[in-house]
Formats: C-alpha cells, structure tokens, sequence
C-alpha cells in the first residue's frame, strides 16, 4: 500500500492507463497476481471484499481521497 500510495503522487491523470502499470509493477516485485495486489487496496480503500473493480474506486474516489484512506492504514 505504501509503494502504491507514493506512486500515485506522481500521477498526473488517474485513469486506468495511469494506474496499470503500477499496479503491473508490483505484482511483478512481488510475484504475485492482480488479486494480490488489488485486493488488499480494494479493502484498504472501502471495506469490503466486494464491490467495482479497483480502477473505478481508485477513480471515483480521487487521488486525494485514495492516498488519504491508504495513509491511515499504512504502518511506519
């Protein structure tokens, strides 16, 4: 959450062409899936399990609300 939260900072538009490859990159450094990647953001962003696909939340919340709702769950 922490690797996606900064990434966002640089985005200028928040689009799914903009959030893909961040997304792709950590599934990639992870070695893991999309449902590795999206799902701990998808509950970290609202709660459930459940519900749209990431990039319309991601999208429909705004870059200013995603980086505040993942900022409150990160950890230092």
């Amino acid at each position: 959450m922490k690797e996606f939260n900064n990434d966002l900072t640089d985005i200028k538009y928040l689009n799914k062409e903009s959030l893909e490859p961040i997304v792709n990159e950590l599934i990639k450094k992870y070695e893991t899936n999309f449902k590795g990647v999206g799902q701990p953001l998808r509950v970290a962003l609202t709660g459930s399990k459940f519900g749209p696909g990431l990039y319309d939340i991601i999208i429909s919340l705004g870059k200013e609300e995603v980086k505040k709702r993942l900022g409150s769950k990160i950890l230092v």
